[in-house]
């Protein structure tokens, strides 16, 4: 009879669960299994075992005496046993495992099986049960474990505690940047939210901010505001008022007007920020010289109408930048010769209404189509009641007109009206009365994108110092606040940046003014423009937005026109705050 000792996979698993039963019950016992081979085929049956421990793979010295197990039960050449040789054995030193086996009641010796097998690192880590030199490690109780006598695959403590080490002061430095960043974003404003972490810097438009200041905060530095400049003056338009001026989006279009007196002009210019330069407009079948005429650009064109030239005019035409060149547009169906009157860009017609003639104030407007060059009447019915000098803003789906001057003076009332894709009217309807601006003239008006708010103005002749913001959606009005608001005025310009409305100049009690404030809705604050750079006084101007700068042309100061174009970022001082 034949024996053979077969191991796989499954002998080396089963010795490490054996060695895991053994470490939590801390005896020396280990679990061996193996696969019995008997002349070819997998043995089955009772056999008796005989287990011995050498030092050395072929001859050598047997360590301990000899382990016979029996009977084992073989099934499917399979079996199992529990080995134990004691602690004494395995002093860290290389053994390989002899077995002998024969069936059961066989009175014949034992085949020996060859090779032996070598002892995995498992039954070794029985040793660590033991103190240094031998003996039960139970009693253990001071003292360390020898490195050499751990496999080279167990984890160090010092290497797991330096990763934990690391990994939580990650964690913590982690934390401490979002704590930062987090207070950051509450601090950077106005008013000054829950303090960062003191080290950190943050800007302000307050000098000397309260909310920074009492937190503990102070000011270390500052980058002044960018402020006024000058416009070159080589090749720029005469000095001059009564013009009109649109924004391309890459140059500033300037036309017509009067120097002065009853002269009027026929000239117009083109005012690129970036190379600051001015360059003429073709003068080849442009409008006839005219002041107080209305402009608006298209997105491809400008387009003049009306004003006063020798009489009052009712007619226009139309610029295409690029080439510079000029078309009439038709007079069939145009609204009658008129000045003073509101206008404004729907995004496919030129709205016109209201303003005076010869036959006194105006009641009525109509639209133009500068694609298919005709005109159409706006309602009659439910129109405001006639004005000249009266505001019109475009909200995207509706026109809205407010104040100017009456038949009685001035007037504080207006009107809306929708108009489907820009072009076909519906019906007007009066502006609530409720907390909208007292009657007035010569103010301004800007849309937002949900808000049209008027400002300044006169009355009587005496300038005004306030304002109101007209909700379309609500119908509602509400007053801006007047604290930090600058003087009153009329005449002035006003522009919407995307986020503040600008006013400057403007006049009060006949003088002119050089000053301007910044108007922010969604805060509901007032801010002093800059004037370094020494602005110019003048009243009744043109201004633009460009995205980055507000430009301003002519005008008057002292009645004299003015003639220098200047160009403002409205960027404040900036102030820097940090906490020692």
């Amino acid at each position: 009879m034949q024996f053979r000792l077969c191991t796989r996979i499954g002998f080396l698993l089963g010795l490490w669960l054996g060695w895991i039963a053994v470490a939590t019950s801390a005896g020396s016992a280990f679990t061996y299994q193996g696969r019995l081979v008997d002349g070819g085929v997998p043995a089955s049956g009772g056999y008796e075992l005989t287990f011995r421990l050498f030092d050395s793979l072929d001859a050598g010295t047997q360590v301990g005496a000899d382990l016979v197990v029996s009977p084992v039960d073989v099934t499917a050449g399979l079996f199992t046993v529990e080995l134990d040789f004691g602690l004494v054995p395995f002093d860290g030193s290389d053994r390989w495992l002899e077995i002998l086996a024969r069936p059961v009641g066989d009175a014949g010796d034992p085949e020996l099986l060859s090779p032996r097998q070598p002892v995995t690192p498992v039954p070794y880590a029985l040793r660590a049960l033991s103190v240094v030199g031998g003996g039960d490690a139970s009693a253990l109780v001071t003292g360390t474990l020898p490195d050499v006598r751990l496999s080279s695959n167990i984890p160090r403590k010092v290497d797991l505690l330096t990763l934990s080490n690391a990994l939580t002061a990650r964690i913590d430095a982690l934390e401490a940047q979002l704590a930062t960043v987090i207070g950051a974003v509450n601090t950077i404003s106005n008013q000054a939210k829950p303090l960062p972490p003191a080290g950190l810097t943050v800007v302000s438009r307050d000098p000397a901010d309260a909310g920074l200041i009492s937190g503990g905060w102070v000011r270390f530095s500052s980058v002044a505001e960018p402020g006024w400049r000058n416009g070159t003056a080589s090749g720029a338009p005469g000095a001059r008022t009564g013009h009109s001026a649109v924004w391309t989006g890459d140059a500033w279009l300037i036309w017509g007007g009067t120097p002065g007196g009853a002269d009027v002009l026929a000239t117009g210019f083109g005012y690129s920020p970036g190379p600051d330069q001015w360059a003429p407009l073709s003068p080849i079948e442009a409008p006839a010289a005219r002041r107080g005429h209305s402009a608006v650009w298209t997105g491809s064109r400008m387009l003049v109408w009306g004003g006063f030239g020798g009489g009052y005019l009712g007619d226009g035409a139309r610029f295409t930048p690029s080439p510079s060149d000029w078309s009439p547009m038709t007079g069939t169906d145009a609204p009658e010769g008129r000045l003073g009157q509101a206008a404004a860009w729907t995004g496919s017609r030129m709205a016109i209404w209201g303003g005076q003639n010869g036959g006194g104030l105006r009641s009525d407007g109509a639209l133009y189509d500068p694609v298919g060059d005709g005109w159409s009447a706006l309602p009659g019915a439910g129109a405001p009641e006639a004005r000249t000098g009266a505001t019109m803003v475009w909200t995207g789906t509706e026109l809205i007109l407010w104040g100017g001057t009456g038949q009685s003076g001035q007037l504080g009332t207006g009107a809306r009206i929708p108009l489907a894709g820009g072009a076909t009217p519906g019906a007007w309807s009066d502006l609530p009365g409720g907390n909208a601006p007292t009657p007035r003239q010569g103010h301004t008006a800007v849309w937002t994108g949900d808000r049209m708010l008027v400002w300044g103005g006169s009355a009587g002749g005496v300038p005004v110092g306030n304002g109101a913001a007209y909700d379309p959606i609500a119908n509602t009005w509400e007053a801006l606040p007047t604290g930090g608001a600058p003087a009153a005025r009329s005449g002035h310009v006003a522009v919407w940046t995307g986020s503040e409305m600008l006013i400057f100049g403007g006049e009060a009690g006949g003088v002119a003014l050089a000053t301007g404030a910044a108007y922010d809705p969604a805060a509901g604050t007032w801010r002093v423009l800059s004037t370094r750079g020494t602005p110019l006084a003048r009243t009744v101007a043109v201004a633009g937005w460009t995205g980055q700068e507000m430009l301003i042309f002519g005008g008057s100061t002292g009645g004299t026109p003015v003639g220098t174009l200047q160009r403002l970022d409205p960027e404040p001082t900036w102030y820097f705050y940090r906490k020692p």
